[in-house]
């Protein structure tokens, strides 16, 4: 069980019982496996480059080799292949391969797959968010193939192993990498193996658009405030989130197939347009804190920085263009009184 760098979201630290995501949408949060007993094997084959040596999307500190299909095909024992290597929008189907060619078992996660896209230079993570955690041998000679349908609806699959394909809408035209880890049977976990392979996805970028769950807007000066059809329960209460344009030229820049990987954002960034500043979401909610948000968070999109706060909102003080009054909950401008939840600045208070 191999640790696996997880899409978080910029505003939302996802929550479930496989494997979590951390705080921020950059974060690589990896579970390592129940035991590092093993000592490594000396006669493990060697696999592809040192991993300060290989190309393709960054590894992180549990990845020793990397076996990378860039431009040339791999002829390692062990490798990741693609069949095709080139599609083309609005529909394409990928299938990658782990074919294991050694005398040795192959231990891998068939549900630990990454998808990353190159942006001016940089990767950046792209799926999936959430990863189950069971540990599979692939024998001498065997095959282990994943496929991704480009086009299908939405991500239904997007977290299914091999044998089961990887659906998704929410890709753009570009340069991507499909890769998995894995290492042979005895040896350490820090020792590990990423196999990755490059392909590339012709059409149009990608744009991130309202979701469908949003069924108002309504603007007052340069704050928008967006309602959803989202219902309240018996564990939520009234919450706000909230999307603000910063002066942040440093933080962590985010592409389009991220964003549109983040149910939060997709019911807010769309919303700013010229001369729009902030974007309220109102919409009932049970976590704590409020969506997940413990504190203010920054990134930057499409040449623009933002901050996401989040906080409660008292009951029947908020008004439609969202100010409040004698409870102290919420101004025009953000800032929080009496209740001391956030300040125009972000951070908490009282």
């Amino acid at each position: 069980m191999h640790r696996r760098a997880l899409l978080a979201s910029v505003a939302l630290g996802a929550a479930g019982c496989l494997a979590p995501a951390g705080d921020s949408a950059a974060s690589a949060t990896r579970s390592a496996p129940p035991a590092d007993t093993a000592e490594s094997s000396t006669t493990d084959p060697e696999l592809g480059v040192p991993a300060g040596e290989a190309g393709g999307p960054p590894p992180d500190d549990t990845v020793a080799r990397v076996v990378w299909w860039g431009s040339e095909r791999p002829t390692d024992p062990v490798r990741l292949v693609a069949e095709p290597r080139s599609g083309g929008l609005p529909a394409a189907t990928f299938r990658f391969s782990l074919v294991n060619d050694s005398d040795r078992r192959f231990a891998y996660n068939p549900y630990d797959w990454g998808l990353w896209k190159r942006v001016d230079g940089s990767w950046f993570y792209v799926a999936p968010r959430i990863v189950p955690q069971p540990l599979s041998f692939l024998p001498p000679g065997g095959t282990e193939t994943w496929t991704l349908v480009v086009g299908g609806d939405d991500e239904s699959a997007a977290g299914e192993g091999a044998g089961d394909a990887i659906t998704t809408d929410r890709l753009g035209g570009g340069t991507y990498a499909f890769e998995t880890d894995g290492s042979f049977e005895g040896q350490r976990y820090t020792e590990s193996t990423r196999l990755a392979v490059r392909f590339v996805l012709s059409g149009d970028p990608l744009t991130p658009t309202l979701d469908s769950s949003v069924t108002e807007t309504t603007r007052d000066g340069s704050t928008v405030t967006v309602r959803t059809d989202v219902p309240s329960g018996e564990d939520t209460r009234p919450c706000v989130f909230v999307v603000e344009r910063v002066d942040e030229p440093t933080a962590e820049r985010r592409i389009a197939e991220q964003i549109v990987r983040d149910p939060l954002l997709r019911k807010t960034l769309p919303a700013f347009e010229a001369g729009v500043d902030r974007v309220r979401l109102v919409e009932p909610n049970g976590a704590v804190p409020p969506f997940g948000v413990s504190e203010p968070r920054t990134f930057r999109y499409a040449g623009e920085s933002y901050r996401v706060t989040a906080h409660e909102a008292e009951p029947g003080t908020a008004t439609e263009s969202g100010t409040a009054t004698e409870s102290g909950t919420e101004t025009e401008s953000g800032t929080v009184t009496e209740s001391g939840t956030v300040t125009e600045s972000g951070t908490a208070g009282g």
